[in-house]
């Protein structure tokens, strides 16, 4: 009989268990914006697997859609355009160096004489730099928000206010949500 009444116990005890974790969970799902939902799988893959590749994929498309509002912010000033054209121009930079490199290492001779190979590599190259440039500056970024809400919160009773890059409420000190 008391063997009885200790399972019916752990039952109900699992039961409610599941009850607050499914209602927490419904409450997530409706609160976190996409990105904010892909860093949680991204969290919850890095606990769960050994694989770390599939966790920085998930995080850099998580970065890619927040910080997509600011590009287009960017994009639409004049300062901004100038910006991104010098990150292209330190892309395609990268991309020419590296590729006369190989071109350079693979037939011996300078880049220079083989124009039609060392262009080629060049265009090879440059979508591998843009990503690999992207990543890095996305990653830097996250590093440097934080500090931007620390100093942030601590001009804020001067009167000073942060900026609000995009409209969701929900979490927005932990993720990229600026207020």
């Amino acid at each position: 009989m008391r063997k009885e009444t200790f399972i019916t116990t752990s039952n109900l005890w699992i039961s409610s268990c599941w009850t607050v974790f499914s209602s927490r969970f419904t409450e997530l799902q409706t609160k976190l914006s996409l990105p904010q939902k892909l860093y949680l799988v991204a969290i919850v893959l890095l606990f769960a697997t050994d694989s770390v590749a599939w966790v920085a994929i998930i995080s850099v498309m998580a970065m890619s859609i927040e910080f997509w509002h600011l590009f287009e912010r960017m994009w639409h000033s004049l300062a901004g355009k100038a910006v991104l054209l010098l990150f292209y121009a330190i892309v395609a930079n990268f991309a020419l160096a590296s590729s006369s490199s190989v071109v350079n290492d693979v037939v011996g001779v300078a880049a220079s004489s083989f124009n039609y190979t060392h262009n080629f590599a060049i265009l090879l190259y440059i979508p591998a730099w843009s990503v690999v440039m992207s990543c890095i500056v996305l990653l830097l970024l996250q590093l440097i928000f934080p500090l931007m809400f620390g100093v942030s919160f601590i001009l804020r009773p001067f009167g000073v206010t942060n900026f609000r890059l995009i409209n969701h409420v929900h979490f927005h000190r932990t993720t990229f949500g600026c207020e």
